[in-house]
Protein backbone atom coordinates (compact mmCIF):
# COMPACT_ATOMS: atom_id res chain seq x y z
CA UNK A 1 0.00 0.00 0.00
CA UNK A 2 1.17 3.44 -0.53
CA UNK A 3 -0.01 7.00 0.97
CA UNK A 4 -1.81 9.12 -1.49
CA UNK A 5 -2.82 12.73 -1.42
CA UNK A 6 -6.44 13.33 0.02
CA UNK A 7 -9.26 13.96 -2.13
CA UNK A 8 -12.15 14.69 0.25
CA UNK A 9 -15.51 12.41 -0.46
CA UNK A 10 -17.56 9.91 1.38
CA UNK A 11 -16.96 6.39 3.63
CA UNK A 12 -15.84 4.51 0.14
CA UNK A 13 -13.19 7.33 -0.77
CA UNK A 14 -10.64 5.91 1.03
CA UNK A 15 -8.07 9.00 1.16
CA UNK A 16 -5.31 7.20 3.19
CA UNK A 17 -3.98 4.53 1.17
CA UNK A 18 -4.39 2.79 -2.22
CA UNK A 19 -3.79 -0.87 -3.44
CA UNK A 20 -3.45 -2.59 -6.20
CA UNK A 21 -6.62 -4.42 -7.18
CA UNK A 22 -7.75 -8.23 -6.20
CA UNK A 23 -8.45 -10.49 -8.98
CA UNK A 24 -12.20 -11.23 -7.92
CA UNK A 25 -12.83 -7.67 -7.90
CA UNK A 26 -11.77 -7.68 -11.46
CA UNK A 27 -13.56 -10.65 -12.78
CA UNK A 28 -16.83 -9.01 -10.50
CA UNK A 29 -16.43 -6.44 -12.35
CA UNK A 30 -16.25 -7.76 -15.81
CA UNK A 31 -19.44 -9.97 -14.76
CA UNK A 32 -21.14 -6.28 -14.82
CA UNK A 33 -19.56 -4.97 -17.59
CA UNK A 34 -21.36 -8.34 -19.42
CA UNK A 35 -24.48 -7.98 -18.67
CA UNK A 36 -24.66 -4.06 -19.77
CA UNK A 37 -23.21 -5.50 -22.92
CA UNK A 38 -26.08 -7.82 -23.33
CA UNK A 39 -28.38 -4.90 -22.64
CA UNK A 40 -26.61 -2.83 -25.86
CA UNK A 41 -27.03 -6.14 -28.20
CA UNK A 42 -30.23 -6.88 -27.57
CA UNK A 43 -31.31 -6.32 -31.06
CA UNK A 44 -28.43 -8.13 -32.90
CA UNK A 45 -28.30 -11.80 -32.86
CA UNK A 46 -24.54 -12.31 -34.28
CA UNK A 47 -23.59 -9.90 -31.21
CA UNK A 48 -26.14 -12.24 -28.73
CA UNK A 49 -23.87 -15.32 -30.27
CA UNK A 50 -20.51 -13.11 -28.88
CA UNK A 51 -21.97 -12.49 -25.52
CA UNK A 52 -23.17 -15.67 -24.95
CA UNK A 53 -19.87 -16.97 -25.48
CA UNK A 54 -18.48 -14.49 -23.31
CA UNK A 55 -20.47 -15.82 -20.55
CA UNK A 56 -19.50 -19.60 -20.92
CA UNK A 57 -15.78 -18.02 -20.32
CA UNK A 58 -16.82 -16.40 -17.56
CA UNK A 59 -18.59 -19.33 -16.34
CA UNK A 60 -15.20 -21.66 -16.79
CA UNK A 61 -13.16 -19.25 -14.67
CA UNK A 62 -15.71 -18.78 -12.29
CA UNK A 63 -15.75 -22.43 -11.86
CA UNK A 64 -12.14 -23.58 -11.51
CA UNK A 65 -11.14 -20.31 -9.58
CA UNK A 66 -12.36 -21.29 -5.66
CA UNK A 67 -8.62 -20.88 -4.39
CA UNK A 68 -8.42 -17.46 -3.14
CA UNK A 69 -10.38 -16.08 -0.27
CA UNK A 70 -12.81 -13.60 -1.63
CA UNK A 71 -14.31 -16.32 -3.95
CA UNK A 72 -17.48 -16.27 -2.28
CA UNK A 73 -18.15 -12.19 -3.10
CA UNK A 74 -17.78 -13.53 -6.70
CA UNK A 75 -20.64 -15.92 -7.04
CA UNK A 76 -22.77 -13.73 -4.87
CA UNK A 77 -22.29 -11.44 -7.77
CA UNK A 78 -22.65 -14.07 -10.41
CA UNK A 79 -26.19 -14.94 -8.70
CA UNK A 80 -26.87 -10.82 -8.60
CA UNK A 81 -25.92 -10.36 -12.59
CA UNK A 82 -27.26 -13.94 -13.76
CA UNK A 83 -31.34 -12.61 -13.92
CA UNK A 84 -30.27 -9.84 -15.62
CA UNK A 85 -28.51 -11.02 -18.30
CA UNK A 86 -31.24 -13.25 -18.89
CA UNK A 87 -33.97 -10.41 -19.24
CA UNK A 88 -31.13 -8.45 -21.69
CA UNK A 89 -30.43 -11.85 -23.97
CA UNK A 90 -33.58 -13.67 -23.75
CA UNK A 91 -35.56 -16.60 -22.52
CA UNK A 92 -34.43 -19.23 -25.47
CA UNK A 93 -30.63 -18.04 -25.72
CA UNK A 94 -30.83 -18.35 -21.77
CA UNK A 95 -31.66 -21.53 -21.30
CA UNK A 96 -29.21 -23.18 -23.43
CA UNK A 97 -26.54 -21.19 -21.58
CA UNK A 98 -28.15 -22.33 -17.66
CA UNK A 99 -26.49 -26.19 -17.85
CA UNK A 100 -23.06 -24.25 -17.81
CA UNK A 101 -24.30 -22.22 -14.41
CA UNK A 102 -25.86 -25.42 -12.34
CA UNK A 103 -22.42 -26.30 -10.57
CA UNK A 104 -21.72 -21.98 -9.96
CA UNK A 105 -25.46 -21.77 -8.47
CA UNK A 106 -25.20 -24.73 -6.12
CA UNK A 107 -21.93 -23.99 -5.06
CA UNK A 108 -23.52 -20.78 -4.23
CA UNK A 109 -26.55 -22.38 -2.26
CA UNK A 110 -24.13 -24.11 -0.08
CA UNK A 111 -22.24 -21.33 0.64
CA UNK A 112 -21.00 -20.69 4.06
CA UNK A 113 -21.62 -17.01 3.41
CA UNK A 114 -25.05 -16.08 4.42
CA UNK A 115 -25.62 -13.36 1.61
CA UNK A 116 -24.38 -15.26 -1.39
CA UNK A 117 -26.96 -18.26 -0.43
CA UNK A 118 -29.73 -15.29 -0.22
CA UNK A 119 -28.66 -14.39 -3.29
CA UNK A 120 -29.19 -17.57 -4.81
CA UNK A 121 -32.65 -18.02 -2.98
CA UNK A 122 -33.71 -14.61 -4.25
CA UNK A 123 -32.37 -15.67 -8.04
CA UNK A 124 -34.48 -18.70 -7.70
CA UNK A 125 -37.18 -17.19 -6.83
CA UNK A 126 -36.99 -14.94 -9.90
CA UNK A 127 -35.98 -17.63 -11.85
CA UNK A 128 -39.69 -19.02 -11.38
CA UNK A 129 -41.23 -16.41 -12.78
CA UNK A 130 -38.81 -15.87 -15.99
Amino acid sequence: MKAKQPTGGGCSSCTSFTRKEEPWERADGSLVLLVECAKVTANRPQMIDEICRLYNLACEEIRSNRHFDAHQQLHETFAKQMILFAEAIGKKPFKNLLVGSFDILLYAANSPVLLTKGEFYQLFKLFKTF
